[in-house]
């Protein structure tokens, strides 16, 4: 078990975030090397979430802490079942685009099916709130879907000078450059 690093957009392989990743066909998953390098990795940073394509593994799986205890849990081959018809916009952030965050419209709960880290088959486990918001970001990262992919941007790092009178243009060229990762246009 050991720390990956995490994948930014600023990286030469961030071309993985981007793709979609590959199912694991294992059935004893706490053996798995990737598996346990995901669970320390996630430990380590404290996040909330952290999928595998983030530490450069193009597999279906992905750690999310639980937000009422603290436990972090492998989420493997996830399938959302249902989703709800209502939403909640709110802020998100990745550790793959550091700095910036975005306002995403998520569904209020979801119903989904996944294996543990102990192979043990989940089916119609249904989050809600940050959880649920949690799951789906992640969940995403596996289909190569970003943050910009969802929503606007909302939170976007200073790099200009502070006193400078071109700071407007710096942020929105700082915004640019980092929006034409992700999609054909820049905003």
């Amino acid at each position: 078990m050991s720390i990956r690093n995490v994948i930014t957009v600023f990286n030469r392989n961030s071309y993985i975030l981007k793709s979609k990743a590959k199912p694991l066909e294992r059935k004893i998953f706490s053996e798995c090397k990737e598996v346990n390098d995901l669970l320390t990795t996630a430990k380590a940073l404290s996040c909330l979430g952290l999928a595998a394509p983030q530490i450069g593994q193009s597999m279906r799986m992905f750690a999310v802490k639980d937000a009422y205890t603290g436990v972090v849990d492998i989420v493997i081959n996830p399938q959302i079942v249902k989703q709800s018809n209502e939403t909640i916009i709110d802020e998100e952030s990745c550790l793959s685009i550091p700095g910036y965050s975005f306002l995403v419209n998520r569904p209020k709960y979801i119903i989904v099916n996944y294996t543990d880290y102990f192979g043990n088959k989940c089916f119609n486990h249904t989050l809600s709130g940050m959880d649920a918001r949690v799951f789906l970001h992640e969940y995403d990262h596996l289909d190569g879907i970003l943050a910009p992919n969802r929503g606007p941007v909302l939170h976007v790092p200073y790099f200009g000078n502070y006193w400078g009178d071109d700071d407007d243009e710096f942020w929105v060229d700082g915004f640019n450059t980092v929006a034409s990762r992700f999609t054909n246009t820049v905003a």
